[in-house]
């Protein structure tokens, strides 16, 4: 929120942020934004080749890429069971629980992982303490805040490894829309040339980074069918995180 605002201070006579009214899953939100009589102008999610041409992406990655950092949340009794593992192979014998429309699900899936998925992201929760899976891999800028705010169930962090695959957190916009993509853009990089964007990540995420402790974890590398490395920035190097 606090980015959207920055990058849009400065055409405030022409936009409005006003959150949607309805809770939506991540898929109905998406049906709204590309949709020519739908309700919702933005939203920000994972980038894949298919919402990049329903939507329009704005790619400057918001996250930096964090969301393709995927730390494994675990249960107490098992905060162990990926203290030997060092090979994608390896961790294929355990299951991992996601979100049935999550782009995750096809990603881990397609690298070999079992996957057990629900409708509910609450629920996923449940599933892992009542051992329906082994782990529930979560991205760097989320998972603990999902500790926190779960304190009363019997979630652990796992400490020796981490998942990665290239994917980024961009702003889409409606095809409705495309001065406000322009714009936002226009915004972005001015926070990114000013300092102002670095400074927003590192407020919001420096704690979580430090904790992730990224290079004391053994990487499980995998490949991200979704979405063409050919359309995400690698090519500047200020838009990503680096461990």
């Amino acid at each position: 929120h606090e980015i959207l605002q920055q990058a849009l201070k400065n055409f405030k006579d022409r936009y409005q942020l006003v959150p949607s009214v309805i809770s939506m899953p991540q898929i109905r939100a998406i049906q709204e934004v590309a949709a020519a009589s739908g309700v919702v102008d933005l939203i920000w999610t994972m980038s894949t080749d298919e919402r990049e041409a329903q939507m329009i992406p704005v790619r400057i990655p918001i996250d930096k890429g964090l969301i393709g950092w995927r730390i494994p949340l675990v249960t107490n009794d098992k905060r162990n069971i990926f203290s030997n593992i060092k090979s994608l192979t390896e961790l294929a014998a355990f299951s991992a629980g996601q979100g049935h429309d999550w782009p995750d699900t096809p990603i881990l899936k397609h690298n070999g992982l079992r996957v057990h998925t629900s409708t509910s992201y609450e629920s996923l929760f449940a599933m892992l303490e009542a051992g329906r899976f082994d782990y529930f891999p979560r991205s760097i800028f989320e998972i603990w805040k999902e500790v926190e705010s779960h304190q009363g169930r019997n979630l652990h962090i796992e400490e020796n490894i981490i998942l990665h695959y290239q994917s980024a957190y961009y702003f889409f916009v409606s095809p409705r829309r495309p001065q406000l993509a322009e714009d936002l853009r226009l915004g972005l990089e001015e926070m990114i040339a000013n300092g102002s964007f670095e400074k927003i990540f590192q407020k919001h995420h420096h704690t979580s980074l430090k904790n992730a402790n990224i290079k004391q974890r053994v990487v499980i590398e995998l490949h991200n069918p979704l979405l063409n490395p050919d359309r995400l920035p690698l090519n500047r190097d200020e838009l990503w995180y680096r461990p």
